[in-house]
Parts: C-alpha cells; sequence; structure tokens
C-alpha cells in the first residue's frame, strides 16, 4: 500500500510508490492479474488513477541494476486517502432493480453476484446472481472498453470459475424477452467469491495454478490433426508433484536434449497424472548437468498445452518451461522464496496475435515491420534478401534469408541474453539458423534440437543477421544485466 508519485508512465503503469517507510519503482501496474512473465495489457489508464492516489497492489520484487522494483504488478484498490475512482453516475443496484431498470447505452450500473449457469469462457458470457434475482451477463472483459466496443476475449485472464462472488459493471439492455448487462467489465472479487483461495483444480493463472486434474480438462476439447496442425493452449501455469520421469528417471539417461520430460500429480503418485513433455528450465534455458529433476520435487511449469493425438493432454514441447522448482523460482539453490523472480528477464511468444505489428522501415536495413513488446523495440527488415518482409502469422514471425532481427531496450537497458524460440521443421527443412552480429558485437548460434538461437554479450540493441536461411521465430526470451 502506498501513494502514487514521481514520474507516471500512464501506459505502462510506472511510477514510484511511496509510503512511510520509504519508496519502491512500480515498473509496469495492470488492472489485473496477468501472471509473472505476462506482457503489460496497457490496462492502467482504465484504472482512473493520478499522482497523490493511494492504492494497494500486488506483484512481484524484482530489479534492474542497482534499482529495486515491483514488477508484473496488478491493482487491487484504492485505501484510504485516495478519490473514488468509479465514473460519475454509476449506480449500484441489485439484480432485481437492474431488471426492473430501463435499457440504456449511457448509464453505467454496478452490480454483485456469484457466477454460473451456462459459463462462455472465451467472451465471459454467464448467469450473475444475488439474493433477489438472475440477470444474464453478456460478455464481461478485464477492463472497461466501452458501450459498443468490440469484446477482446480477455475473460479467461480473469481466472474465475462458477461459483465466484464478483462486482461487475455494464449497461442494461436486452436481447429478445431476455435482459442481459451488455458491455460488462470486471471489478473485483468480493467477500464470499474465494478471494485468493485457489479453486478445485486451478485456473491457471500464477495465484490458481492447474493441477494435474486440472490441466487434463483444460485441454480435453482440444483438435489434433497432425504434428504441425493442432490446437494449443495460450501459456498457463500448472502446478503438481512429479511422480514420473522419462529416460529412465534422469533427463540425461537417453541422451539430453537440453529438455525433460516427467508426469505430475497432486500427490506424486502415478494416479491421475499430467505429462510435462519437453520441458525446458527456469527461463526456458537448457538443462545442464547439475540440473536434475526427482521423483517428488513440486513443481510449477508456465508454457502452452495440447492433447496430443487427440488422447493425451501434455505440455507442448519446448513451447514450456520450469516457473518454480520446490518453491525456488531461480534455479541458484539459494533460497528464491517461492514468489521473488531471481532477475530482471522477459519472455513473449512473436506472432500476429501477441502484438500489433506496423509496416516501416528502418534507415539501414530497410523496410519491414516493427513493435513494442514490454519495453522491447522489436523489428525484423528486408536488409540484402531477396524476399519482401511479410506481416507475422498466427504462430510466428519470419526472417528471410539475408534479413535482419532487431531487438532493443526501449528504456535503454542493456541485454545480456537473446533466446529465439525457433518453429519446428517442416520435413527436412528447417527454420533454425546461426545468425551473424551486425550490431550488439556477438553472432548467435542455433541449436537445431532445441530449436533456439542463443545470443549473449552486452548491449542495449541487438541486430542478428539471417545470413545462413531463414529463421521462423515463435517466442522471444531477453534478459537483461
Amino acid at each position: 500500500v502506498g501513494t502514487i508519485g514521481g514520474s507516471i508512465n500512464t501506459t505502462y503503469g510506472n511510477f514510484d510508490l511511496t509510503d512511510a517507510t520509504g519508496t519502491v519503482y512500480v515498473y509496469g501496474l495492470t488492472a489485473t492479474e496477468l501472471g509473472y512473465g505476462a506482457k503489460n495489457d496497457k490496462s492502467y489508464a482504465s484504472l482512473g488513477l493520478a499522482e497523490g492516489d493511494k492504492i494497494k497492489i500486488r506483484g512481484y520484487r524484482g530489479s534492474f541494476g542497482d534499482k529495486i522494483e515491483v514488477m508484473y504488478a496488478w491493482f487491487i484498490e484504492k485505501v484510504d486517502g485516495g478519490t473514488d475512482p468509479q465514473p460519475s453516475g454509476v449506480k449500484a443496484v441489485s439484480i432485481a432493480d437492474f431488471n426492473a431498470a430501463p435499457e440504456s447505452d449511457s448509464q453505467v450500473y454496478e452490480l454483485v453476484g456469484t457466477i454460473g449457469g451456462s459459463i462462455n469462457t472465451t467472451y465471459g458470457n454467464f448467469d450473475l446472481t444475488d439474493a433477489t434475482g438472475t440477470v444474464y451477463v453478456y460478455g464481461l472483459t478485464a477492463t472497461e472498453l466501452g458501450y459498443g466496443a468490440k469484446n477482446d476475449k480477455s475473460y479467461a485472464s480473469l481466472g474465475l470459475a462458477e461459483g465466484d462472488k464478483i462486482k461487475i459493471r455494464g449497461y442494461r439492455g436486452s436481447f429478445g424477452d431476455k435482459i442481459e448487462v451488455m458491455y460488462a467489465w470486471f471489478i473485483e472479487k468480493v467477500s464470499g467469491g474465494g478471494g485468493d483461495t485457489p479453486s478445485g483444480n486451478g485456473s491457471g493463472t500464477l495465484a490458481d495454478p492447474y493441477t494435474a486434474l486440472g490441466a487434463i480438462d483444460a485441454v480435453k476439447d482440444l483438435t489434433w490433426t497432425s504434428n504441425t496442425v493442432y490446437d494449443k493452449t495460450d501459456k498457463v501455469y500448472v502446478k503438481g508433484k512429479i511422480s514420473r520421469i522419462a529416460n529412465n528417471g534422469t533427463y540425461v539417461g537417453g541422451g539430453t536434449f537440453g529438455n525433460a520430460s516427467y508426469w505430475i500429480s497432486a500427490d506424486g503418485t502415478e494416479k491421475d497424472e499430467f505429462q510435462i513433455f519437453r520441458s525446458l528450465y527456469f527461463n526456458g534455458e537448457k538443462y545442464t548437468e547439475g540440473t536434475d529433476i526427482q521423483v517428488g520435487d513440486e513443481v510449477i511449469v508456465y508454457g502452452s498445452l495440447m492433447n496430443y493425438k487427440g488422447n493425451t493432454p501434455e505440455t507442448v514441447a519446448n513451447e514450456n518451461w520450469l516457473y518454480s522448482l520446490n518453491g525456488k523460482t531461480d534455479g541458484s539453490g539459494s533460497g528464491g522464496g517461492g514468489e521473488t523472480p531471481g532477475g530482471s528477464s522477459i519472455s513473449i511468444s512473436t506472432n500476429a496475435d501477441a502484438q500489433t505489428w506496423a509496416a516501416e522501415t528502418d534507415g539501414t536495413y530497410g523496410a519491414g515491420f516493427g513493435t513494442t513488446d514490454q519495453g522491447l523495440k522489436l523489428g525484423y527488415y528486408k536488409h540484402t534478401g531477396t524476399t519482401n518482409a511479410v506481416v507475422p502469422n498466427a504462430n510466428h514471425v519470419r526472417i528471410y534469408k539475408n534479413s535482419v532481427l532487431s531487438i532493443a531496450s526501449a528504456e535503454g537497458k542493456k541485454i545480456k541474453k537473446i533466446v529465439i524460440g525457433c518453429a519446428p521443421n517442416n520435413g527436412t527443412t528447417s527454420y533454425c539458423f546461426d545468425m551473424a552480429g551486425l550490431e550488439g558485437g556477438a553472432s548467435a548460434t542455433c541449436d537445431k534440437t532445441a530449436l533456439t538461437v542463443t545470443w549473449t554479450g552486452s548491449a542495449s540493441k541487438v541486430v542478428l543477421h539471417a545470413n545462413n536461411g531463414q529463421v521462423r521465430m515463435e517466442k522471444l526470451t531477453v534478459e537483461f544485466e
């Protein structure tokens, strides 16, 4: 709990937070919990906060150089001394009073009730019930988007479940004879709604990770056509105890490829297991000697899930990694403290859905596309290639042969390591190659087994040249000094 001050970035929610004991820098505040390492959704402005407001937040302790930071933080509430952020004219009513009210595209109502009925977890459609009655919520988003706005499918990020008691705001509308809350947005969980208590099988967030059974249920309806055509979830958290490990009890047993395959369950037995398939180590790094896992270890894994061949729930190979091992999140073996991050790093998916990429021309490298995501300025350009850069597709970014990839800190932070996760081979065609360093010093080295391209050095901007072949980038992890 503290008071907002200092230089305030109203896009990402960066500011100083001060209480009677001192001041700390908040590096990104969002309206709802997104999870450690998640992309900032730029929802800070929707909170209506200002300098001098006293607020309660939650987040993770990190640092940049010698500067301590609250990282991946999310808003809880204003507290005593803060002005009420709700828009003027909001009416807090019972569901019975809401149902009796006239339709309006300007009057905002505030409702408190319990989630039930048939729940659409993509758009946030469900029944909301209080002691006075029930109403249908036709779309709930994480933040206010405005009357008539397109639903951004952010409901799943809220981690809500049947039986949760929540406070929402929205407009009174109808479809036929059915009264509806329309263009609604989430405010908070309230007493009796579960608070921070995890639901039975989890919701996939860091605060409420899936259990093994929860992960199995999450993928049961996903389709699988081939090894390259299949449905997968967004990245989620899964928690359990290791019950079995492939390759004779150690990832090294079958010849290590830098990843580990094992099974988890709620209690470490072989009942109700979920497979963690080809999982990477902390921060998406490869397993090495000395980082073995053991049966009985409690782990939290972060990544995408799939239903292999329609009958084998598991993580997507090399698109998941260890977040926590027996309560430690940095792999150092020296404390770690559960939810305290070991350092400053960013891991993101790179595709048309993960970012908004705009056509642009670089003065040195020519035409291409660029974006900014979580303080990273990313771009890829034609350079000396023979093929024009194309907009990313739903799975990856294509850096054609002799094109370049530019990665820079928008704030001038020094980068010490970059790991590019490459798309799987298409038959015998590989999309993972060594890349020459044009800016930032060293070249980047490809591991065709792990499907990664790794650069190490010290620079605030790195430009890599795809001089050996086309690189298809699905994921990017950047570590800062």
